[in-house]
Parts: structure tokens; sequence; C-alpha cells
């Protein structure tokens, strides 16, 4: 299992409130929900950054239990972990206690689970035989409540032709999604080929140049980015290595989502309230998880992570 990793703060003198960790034939991704305004009431006492590592040091921990536990049911019961070690001591029925984005993926015999809740992502990556598959999940991110992990998207991707997998927090992917620099493929490129941390220094390079947020209006003049890239996943524990040169079927229930306009808003932002923050806009073949059907906007943001 080869996997690079790298991960940045994107405000100083504030944690870190991204999570990634790995373990064999597995690797989570859970981004924060920065509260807002500073200063909010958010009824914990651990905070946002606390919340993120010990949801996804949990669902680790259950997403590479023997025998295998579907995803969803893994994450309904890292949830249930979590709240149960804070709920003495916190008030979780607080509107702002604290939420993260989570994705997953685990290599099975099967394929390649994946797991997607809210704006983070998962990218697979197919080389130069074919554009990306982005994932997404159109859902408010996960909190106190196990309803959560019920509407997390899930799917079992077949392993064949994936060259790597690549999970992002929407602080890397924003040099797509929101400034528009680099096309899905062009940023998968600089994470498989230079480095996810040469990917970060480029959104940085960006942020820099609109210190003000005026060329790309932003709440947040930089967020936290974590970038995962796991190499030839279908080589790893529980796999079985797939027939050079043959192109597997994706499953049905992953539609082309169209380019739309980028806004920002939801439950845990100060924008608009719900505006659509997707801007597809490059000629990636991008496949969008949603349960939702006939739904065109790929990401509905569940909160300003």
């Amino acid at each position: 299992m080869r996997v690079v990793l790298a991960t940045e703060p994107g405000t100083p003198g504030w944690p870190n409130e991204d999570f990634a960790a790995v373990a064999p034939g597995a690797a989570v991704l859970l981004d924060g929900c920065t509260t807002f305004p500073a200063g909010t009431v958010i009824g914990c006492v651990h905070g946002v950054a606390w919340y993120a590592r010990t949801l996804g040091g949990a669902l680790l921990s259950g997403i590479t239990a023997d025998p295998p536990v579907p995803l969803a049911d893994s994450l309904s019961a890292a949830i249930t972990e979590v709240r149960n070690q804070h709920e003495d001591t916190c008030d979780l029925t607080n509107a702002a206690t604290p939420a993260a984005t989570v994705t997953a993926v685990r290599v099975t015999a099967a394929g390649i689970d994946v797991l997607a809740l809210a704006d983070s992502v998962i990218m697979a990556d197919y080389g130069d035989d074919r554009p990306p598959l982005v994932i997404t999940d159109t859902h408010k991110a996960a909190s106190a409540s196990t309803d959560a992990a019920r509407r997390a998207y899930t799917a079992t991707l077949p392993s064949t032709g994936i060259r790597g997998i690549a999970l992002l927090s929407d602080g890397a992917t924003r040099i797509t999604d929101k400034y528009d620099l680099l096309s899905w493929p062009a940023m998968l490129a600089v994470i498989r080929d230079d480095g996810p941390a040469q990917l970060i220094r480029q959104v940085r390079a960006a942020e820099d140049s609109d210190p003000g947020c005026v060329r790309w209006p932003r709440h947040k003049p930089r967020d936290d980015a974590t970038i995962i890239y796991w190499h030839e996943p279908a080589e790893g524990p529980g796999s079985t290595r797939p027939a050079p040169g043959v192109i597997a079927d994706l499953p049905a229930d992953l539609t082309a989502a169209a380019p739309l306009p980028r806004t920002e808003g939801g439950p845990h932002c100060p924008g608009t309230g719900g505006g659509c923050p997707a801007s597809y806009g490059s000629s990636a073949r991008t496949a969008i998880a949603s349960r939702r059907q006939g739904r065109r906007c790929p990401l509905l943001s569940p909160c300003a992570a």
C-alpha cells in the first residue's frame, strides 16, 4: 500500500480542523465544519478539530474490522461512539454543535468501497485511459445524529483500471471548483505526478494573490487543505488484481452532472442559505454521487468547512 498525504491549516493560530488517516486497505478524510461567525457558542467544550479527529479515528477502526462491516454502518457506530464520549459534558442539541464531512474508501475482493457525506471529494484516477470519476454528496455533514450515516452515499467501484484514489477536503478542491484554475483531470495529475503538497502550494499561491477575497469572493481567505492519494489501490489487502487493459463499467447510480455556477451557502455558513457551490467547468466526465434522482447540483454545501 503506497499512500501520499499532505495537509496544511488555513488560518494561522487556528487548529487544523481536517483529519486524514490510513490503515492497510483503507483511508478516511474528514473536514470539520468551521463555525461562523467566530466566537459562536457551539455547546461543546472540545471543539471542531477534536470532533473531526475523534470521529475519523473511530471510523477508520470500524471500516478495518474483520469481518468487514458496511461503511455506512461503521459511520453510524462511529457517530454513536463519539456522541457517547461527550454527551454528558456538551450540549449536543445546540445547532452549532461540531460537525464534519466524511469520505472513506476501502479495498475488498469485490472492488473499492466508497462513502461520501457532504462536500469533501473522492476521485477515482484512471490515468490516461479516461477522465477521473469525481464523487461527492449533497447531504448535511455528520454531527450528533446517526441519521447522517443513513444519508451518506455509498457504492463499490470496480477496481479494474483504477490507477489511484484521491480523497480531498474542499480547501484543496477549491482550486478547481471555486477558483477555476485547473480542470479536474489537471488537478488530479498534479496530485499524482508531483504530490499532494504541490497542489496545496498552488492553492496557497492563488489565495495569496487575492488576499482581499475580491477575485474569488469567499468567507475565509484560506481554508484547511488536506489530500490523500493512494497509488494502485487494487494491489491493497483484500483485493484481487484486475486483468490489465480492461475498463469496467461504473455503478449505474453515478450520474453525470452539468457545469454549474458556484455560490456559497448552507446551515453552517453565512452565505445564501443553500446556493450551489459547484462549478465543474472542465471536460472531465464528472460523476456525482446522489440519491436524489434528477438533481443537477452536485454540491449543495452543508457547511463552510
